[in-house]
């Protein structure tokens, strides 16, 4: 029993590990809903609140209806349950009020707010800078998704384009050692080949990237997005950390739209857009220009 309790926490282990990698490199094949600013922008505004006498009236039908019983006659009961009946009407007629009252109050306020949505909307289909930024902040699209990043900073650089420098995780962020499932049925942890290590963490970096690309075109009604990757590199020229692009493409919507994100290669699919990434195998990124309008 003990034998076979290390096996399954080692087949555990080794799938843990082998579904971390694949989260990594498969970030981009899911995407929020998109956001539909025209029924936003096209919202019938609330209506004002009508008087209802609802409960009155289910009282004054209970009384109207009421029959005394032979019970109540005998007991000289009919007297009180009229008056029990009169009663329900009176409160009801004081619920109907209330809840007019309480729902004319609400209203100016929900009115402000839906005219303040669909002016909003309004904005955002006109492309307004601010507007576009605002949006991002609001509905913060990219804040729930796993592994995406440590920092973005968005901007406007012209109408319908919108700009984000992702800083991603570096490349600790893939192991450095691979699992493997012996046939023994015991866990083999090696060091990962350099060469396997570098395309993984390109693979991530390029994941990322077209998740934030995918997300921010689902949120927002823009035509494309440039995204751009940056980490901590090496500077020679001085031995220091130096925070630097990696990867910088654009991302037309068209051509975001015609690929299948189930089945492509993170970092082939760069070859759809203009693109700069410096990679080698043997030593990972290097240094690009950032790509501007």
């Amino acid at each position: 029993m003990e034998k076979l309790d290390a096996k399954a926490q080692a087949a555990a282990a080794v799938r843990e590990h082998e579904e971390y990698l694949q989260r990594l490199i498969s970030i981009h094949s899911t995407c929020s809903v998109s956001t539909d600013w025209h029924s936003r922008a096209n919202e019938p505004a609330p209506r004002e609140p009508c008087y209802s006498a609802k409960n009155e009236s289910h009282a004054r039908l209970a009384m109207e209806l009421y029959k005394p019983s032979f019970l109540s006659r005998l007991f000289g009961q009919v007297e009180k349950q009229k008056r029990k009946l009169s009663d329900a009407m009176d409160a009801g007629k004081r619920q109907d009020e209330q809840l007019f009252s309480q729902e004319s109050a609400k209203y100016p306020q929900e009115l402000a707010d839906h005219q303040e949505q669909v002016a909003f909307s309004r904005r955002v289909l006109k492309a307004d800078p601010e507007a576009l930024l605002e949006a991002v902040k609001l509905f913060e699209p990219l804040s729930s998704i796993g592994l995406l990043g440590e920092h973005m900073q968005l901007t406007v650089p012209k109408p319908n384009v919108l700009a984000i420098e992702l800083t991603v995780h570096s490349e600790d962020v893939v192991p450095k050692e691979r699992a493997k499932l012996l046939a023994s049925g015991r866990a083999s942890v090696k060091p990962m080949p350099k060469g396997e290590y570098y395309r993984l963490y390109q693979d991530h970096v390029c994941s990322a990237g077209l998740r934030v690309a995918r997300e921010l075109m689902a949120l927002l009604p823009i035509e494309e997005v440039i995204v751009t990757a940056v980490d901590d590199l090496l500077d020679p020229s001085t031995g220091h950390l130096k925070r630097s692009a990696i990867l910088s493409f654009r991302a037309p919507r068209q051509t975001i739209s015609q690929l299948n994100f189930h089945a492509i290669d993170p970092s082939d699919a760069m070859r759809n857009f203009v693109h700069n990434m410096s990679f080698t195998p043997t030593n990972g990124f290097k240094t690009v220009e950032r790509l501007v309008i």
